[in-house]
């Protein structure tokens, strides 16, 4: 009987032992599967944070090279605004040497001289 009883605890022990390392493999198994999983993400956001390196660089430049467009835009502009300056300058002072010698001409014309004092 004594027997009996201790080979039937130790069966007892021998199925608990049994229970708790299926239960033991079910956790490891899931614990394996979420550490797989969480690898899995954490490549995903290393390859993230790359591209988003890479696409911050790309726009980095893109702005500098619209900077820089921009810049040489200004100053083209700049140099056109001197041209017109200088263009309109001319033209007036193209105008008052005209100005200038249609009244020498029409005070050194014979017209002038014979029209009299004028009153």
């Amino acid at each position: 009987m004594l027997l009996q009883d201790l080979s039937g605890k130790d069966q007892e022990k021998v199925a608990e032992v049994s229970r708790v390392r299926v239960e033991l493999q079910g956790y490891i198994g899931q614990l394996e599967a979420e550490r797989t999983a969480q690898e899995g993400l954490k490549a995903k956001i290393s390859a993230l944070e790359r591209e988003m390196k890479v696409l911050t660089n790309n726009h980095r430049e893109v702005l500098l090279d619209k900077e820089s467009e921009r810049s040489s835009m200004l100053e083209k502009l700049r140099l056109k605004e001197v041209e017109i300056m200088r263009m309109k300058e001319d033209e007036a002072q193209r105008a008052s040497y005209l100005h200038s010698a249609i009244l020498t001409y029409v005070q050194g014309s014979p017209l002038e001289q014979y029209s009299g004092p004028k009153k």
